[in-house]
């Protein structure tokens, strides 16, 4: 994703992050696949609940880094790094409306029907529930961008911060906290549509700005 920003420069590997992002794919698989639920549960609540819930965080954040230093030096990073993204969306929601049309789930949908619901899954939810990860993606590099071309990072990194308290609100954490009986928050957390804004301005949009926040600051830290 990342990699194709840089086109026509010569490319410098940092191998550690590269290796990171190995490992981070593979627990995605690994969440995703259930893995491990049958071997241990110990082992699949460390794995998969712990570290596996690390990777998409990881993976916005390592974007909002590169994106912001290859900003820097280009100006249409951030359109390369979208056109990377929409060519492995694009092709994998392809195979799953194929798939969901072989298994019938567009059964009794008019034309028009379906074209809204594939429109609709694409723009905001993901093709496929595994694929939210793209337009959440797609529009925090947009966003990043705006951000650096109109000088308000800071102001992100204030609202990314309220965005996660924010969501850290619409847990229970483990039952402990019912924010839910709480009128309005209770008629959001019912809202069907609230999951996926929840995954943006709690995960995907914070942890790319983290990725900036880093950048900016990366030479400070390493002068101390």
């Amino acid at each position: 994703m990342v990699e194709d920003m840089q086109k026509n420069q010569v490319k410098l590997r940092n191998h550690s992050v590269d290796l990171v992002k190995c490992i981070a794919a593979l627990l995605v698989v690994s969440v995703h696949a259930d893995a491990f639920s049958e071997m241990s549960p110990v082992l699949e609540n460390i794995i998969n609940g712990a570290f596996g819930r690390m990777a998409v965080p990881f993976f916005a954040c390592v974007t909002g880094y590169y994106l912001t230093k290859y900003t820097e030096q280009n100006g249409r990073a951030w359109l390369n790094n979208v056109k990377s993204l929409l060519k492995y969306y694009i092709l994998l929601s392809v195979i799953y409306v194929i798939w969901s049309s072989l298994s019938n789930q567009f059964q009794e949908m008019s034309v028009a029907v379906i074209v809204y619901t594939v429109v609709k899954r694409f723009v905001i939810y993901g093709t496929y529930y595994h694929l939210w990860f793209f337009p959440a993606m797609i529009l925090s590099v947009i966003v990043l961008h705006l951000s650096i071309r109109w000088h308000k990072e800071r102001l992100c990194w204030m609202l990314c911060l309220l965005g996660v308290i924010f969501g850290a609100l619409t847990y229970n954490w483990h039952h402990l906290i019912s924010w839910e009986q709480l009128p309005v928050l209770g008629r959001m957390m019912g809202w069907y549509d609230f999951d996926y804004i929840r995954r943006f301005i709690t995960l995907i949009g914070p942890f790319t700005f983290l990725g900036n926040f880093i950048f900016r600051h990366k030479d400070q830290w390493m002068e101390k």
